[in-house]
């Protein structure tokens, strides 16, 4: 039930999180869903400080859920601090059975006593068992225009799925991105953007990627099965970028190819590129 569903916000204590928690806000909203705001202090701290920087954290945590819990009910924003590895700690609590989605920012978390290798949201990417929102613009409306990355598995069904239940009014474009292969051989040594057969080529492949389209859709939501397509030639995250910035979609959803255990040491390559590149909201499906 929407109800039950919890949308968890990893918050950083500073105004790198804004973004993800309005963003987490206003999806709470749309999903009826209550909203947690989450930080981790470090376990590795010495006790004293640990104690001090645990009642500051806990002070601005209800600080910034007080205003929330005026706009989204009393009983539907918790406050959760917690103490341990920060990108472990926002897992566990994402991976519970209640939630619906993590928000993060993309900055790299940067905690009193540990300096991420690395990219936090990466790593969140990698080994949350839920779909994960990494949330780039602010949240002045809900998301307007998503761009679906479209490559007929069932990771991406779930991408498409996810962006139409978090983003119910938004406009959904449906993109594939193909490579045409042998294409120097196919060009015969002419100019490839004036050779016939190489055109002849990608003609045939956007037909084929169509029709699969049309299967892939068959049993899909009405507002789906109409939504625009976009099939075009180049690499899947390139693609998908630079149609964000010319559509000025601000949203990206793709689904996350590797699963249980195999996901905390593998990121499909789109995902992880969109992850450091895209200029919009990136949702990631599980």
């Amino acid at each position: 039930m929407p109800g039950d569903q919890r949308i968890i916000v990893a918050h950083d204590l500073t105004g790198r999180s804004t973004d993800a928690l309005q963003r987490g806000a206003r999806l709470a909203r749309t999903l009826g869903a209550r909203l947690v705001i989450v930080h981790a202090v470090d376990d590795g701290l010495p006790a004293r400080l640990s104690e001090t920087v645990s009642s500051l954290a806990r002070d601005e945590l209800e600080r910034l859920a007080a205003p929330l819990r005026a706009e989204l009910g009393e009983g539907r924003v918790d406050a959760l601090l917690l103490h341990g590895s920060p990108w472990r700690m926002v897992v566990e609590a994402a991976n519970a059975p209640d939630c619906r989605l993590l928000v993060i920012g993309p900055h790299r978390w940067r905690g009193l006593g540990e300096l991420f290798a690395g990219s936090f949201a990466e790593r969140i990417l990698r080994a949350a068992q839920r779909d994960v929102l990494l949330a780039r613009l602010p949240a002045v409306d809900d998301h307007g225009r998503v761009l679906v990355g479209i490559d007929f598995s069932p990771a991406s069904r779930r991408a498409l799925l996810s962006a139409a239940e978090l983003a119910p009014g938004a406009e959904i474009i449906l993109v594939s991105a193909y490579h045409v292969l042998f294409r120097g051989i196919i060009a015969r040594g002419h100019d490839p953007g004036e050779d016939p057969a190489l055109e002849a080529e990608k003609r045939r492949l956007e037909r084929e990627i169509g029709s699969q389209m049309d299967d892939f859709l068959a049993d899909m939501p009405e507002r789906l099965r109409g939504a625009r397509r976009i099939i075009a030639e180049g690499g899947p995250a390139a693609l998908l970028s630079c149609l964000a910035e010319y559509e000025e979609a601000d949203l990206i959803a793709v689904g996350a190819h590797a699963r249980g255990r195999l996901a905390e040491l593998l990121l499909g390559s789109t995902a992880r590129d969109l992850a450091d590149f895209a200029p919009c909201d990136l949702l990631v499906a599980r």
